[in-house]
């Protein structure tokens, strides 16, 4: 799925005790999401949205539970196929992330 859609998947795991009548884990395919800007976004604004997603992580939580699984450890050069904004890596620099 990679080779045509890009980078978008990566091998996850369901637990068997997520959910009942599971003898053991179940290995998947989980599609990552991806937050996209048009590259000329300027970076300030690009930094300032990032910023707000993972330093109010919790304010997105209260409104969608999925909000959990936003993650610096995510973020990963090989987990997008469109390359990382210039805001964004600055952000993630700070946060000691490297995806260059």
């Amino acid at each position: 799925m990679n080779k045509k859609h890009g980078n978008l998947y990566v091998k996850d795991v369901i637990s068997k005790d997520v959910y009942r009548g599971m003898e053991k884990d179940n290995q998947i395919a989980t599609v990552n999401n991806l937050l996209v800007a048009h590259e000329k976004m300027d970076a300030d604004t690009a930094y300032k949205i990032v910023k707000a997603v993972f330093d109010h992580k919790d304010d997105l939580v209260r409104t969608h539970k999925e909000a959990e699984n936003i993650k610096l450890e995510n973020q990963k050069k090989d987990a997008s196929p469109i390359p990382w904004h210039p805001g964004a890596m600055k952000y993630f620099a700070e946060k000691g992330l490297n995806l260059k």
